[in-house]
């Protein structure tokens, strides 16, 4: 929502994480033009209770909003809302999300580690529409390479999601990198290991590379230039709008289903 200077705006989004709450269900509430580098709140299932939790930098948003009463308490959530919210840009490592207008993101939250700080997140990098590498976080230090091999982390953590989610997921991100015709497109998924569900969460760039290991920050440019030799990119001439984009994803998923078939037949 980015209406958030509107009264009722704020009481419908208020009454959606009440109904959250009573039916425990774990979620994240995020500005949607910044991450945890200028605070989002994980509300998350504790020995059979909801608790919420800032996952922020920046100790004073704690200090000042009583994590569980913005949840519980209309007053404090509208002073958290006006006072936060609309009145951050971005974080430091959220730069290219200068560009988006100030609003809230009530997204879903799988089953995680309640000890982490966020939700098992697989983030596909791509450049020129190629996957380079996916980075993995909260999933002990996983990285896997443009096929799937390993490259660091927990080798049994890495097998599972590799098993997983990897195929599908990598079809999902090539699909919006080449209808995107972005250069270094970056797609963010939410990930159960347990179920095997996903959600994709945002897609970004490839801005935010300081939260990774040494090793990706050594070879990322190595990632993107090999990714530029390999090119298979196809630009369009067309302006991007929302209705291009669609048509295009529609183009590249059916790419992907005829090529399955062909492969089957």
């Amino acid at each position: 929502s980015t209406t958030l200077h509107d009264e009722s705006e704020i009481k419908r989004l208020y009454n959606l994480i009440c109904f959250k709450v009573v039916n425990h269900e774990e979620f994240i509430i995020k500005p949607s033009n910044g991450s945890e580098s200028i605070g989002t709140l994980k509300v998350y299932l504790h020995k059979g209770k909801i608790k919420a939790e800032f996952l922020c930098k920046d100790d004073g948003l704690s200090k000042k909003f009583d994590c569980d009463m913005v949840i519980s308490n209309y007053e404090i959530f509208k002073a958290w809302v006006t006072e936060s919210v609309l009145g951050m840009t971005c974080g430091d490592i959220d730069t290219h999300l200068q560009h988006i207008k100030p609003g809230l993101i009530i997204q879903e939250l799988f089953p995680h580690d309640t000890n982490a700080r966020g939700p098992t997140e697989m983030k596909f990098m791509t450049a020129w529409g190629e996957l380079l590498f996916v980075g993995c976080r909260n999933s002990k230090g996983v990285c896997l390479g443009s096929n799937g091999e390993y490259l660091e982390g927990d080798s049994d953590v890495a097998r599972v999601l590799f098993d997983k989610f990897f195929q599908p997921l990598k079809e999902v991100a090539l699909s919006l990198a080449r209808s995107s015709t972005f250069p270094n497109l970056r797609c963010d998924f939410f990930v159960d290991i347990e179920s095997g569900r996903w959600v994709l969460n945002e897609t970004e760039t490839l801005a935010d590379c300081r939260s990774y290991s040494e090793y990706l920050l050594k070879n990322t440019g190595k990632f993107y230039f090999e990714g530029w030799l390999k090119n298979e990119f196809i630009p369009y001439d067309l302006p991007l709008s929302v209705t291009v984009l669609r048509e295009r994803l529609n183009n590249e998923l059916n790419k992907n289903i005829q090529s399955k078939n062909g492969n089957c037949t």
